[in-house]
C-alpha cells in the first residue's frame, strides 16, 4: 500500500507523537521512513514580522551573518536529533532515512515528498486555533490543502502513547 512514508518532525514531544503511527505503518506496509526536519533560511528569519516570513526590510548584512551562524548551528542540532531518532527506529528493524531541508516547512515537506517518491505524508498538528493559526498558519494544514498526496494528520494529546 505505502512505500515511502515522509516523516516530518520540529523537534519536540507534540510532533514526535507521529512516530508510533509511522512506525505501525511502517511495519504492515513494509515501508521506508523518511524522517525531515525543515530550518528556515537566514532571509526568512530577519524578514518576520506580525505577518510571518518576509522580506528583509532593511536588515544589515551583521543581522543576516549572525542569523546565518546560529541556523548553521540549528542545522547541526536537527542532523543529531534525526540521527537520534532513526537510529532508535532501526533498532526496531524498520529501514529509515533522514534529510534537514531549509527554507518554508510546508513548500520543503511538499517538494522533499513529491521529489522522494512519497506516497504517505505523516504528520502531527499542534493544534493551533485562533489568531495564532492566522499570523502563523498550519504547516500541517498547508501540507493537507497542497501536496496532493495522502496526509495522516495526527492531532497530538499529549500523552505519547500511539496507535491503539
Amino acid at each position: 500500500m505505502y512505500s515511502r512514508v515522509v516523516v516530518p518532525l520540529d523537534g519536540s514531544p507534540l510532533a514526535e507523537e507521529v512516530l508510533p503511527y509511522a512506525e505501525a505503518l511502517a511495519q504492515r506496509c513494509n515501508a521506508e521512513l523518511y524522517l525531515v526536519e525543515v530550518v528556515p533560511l537566514p532571509t526568512q528569519v530577519a524578514g518576520m514580522g506580525l505577518g510571518g516570513a518576509g522580506d528583509l526590510g532593511g536588515a544589515s548584512p551583521i543581522v543576516i551573518d549572525a542569523l546565518a551562524s546560529a541556523l548553521d548551528t540549528e542545522v547541526s542540532q536537527s542532523k543529531a536529533y534525526l540521527e537520534r531518532v532513526s537510529q532508535q527506529l532501526k533498532a526496531k528493524g524498520l529501514s529509515v532515512r533522514w534529510e534537514v531541508l531549509r527554507g518554508s516547512a510546508a513548500s520543503q515537506i511538499i517538494k522533499f515528498a513529491q521529489e522522494k517518491g512519497g506516497d504517505l505524508i505523516a504528520i502531527s498538528s499542534h493544534g493551533r486555533s485562533g489568531l495564532s493559526r492566522m499570523f502563523f498558519g498550519s504547516v500541517a494544514d498547508k501540507v493537507l490543502r497542497q501536496s496532493g498526496l495522502p496526509v495522516l494528520v495526527i492531532s497530538p494529546k499529549g500523552d505519547g502513547k500511539g496507535p491503539v
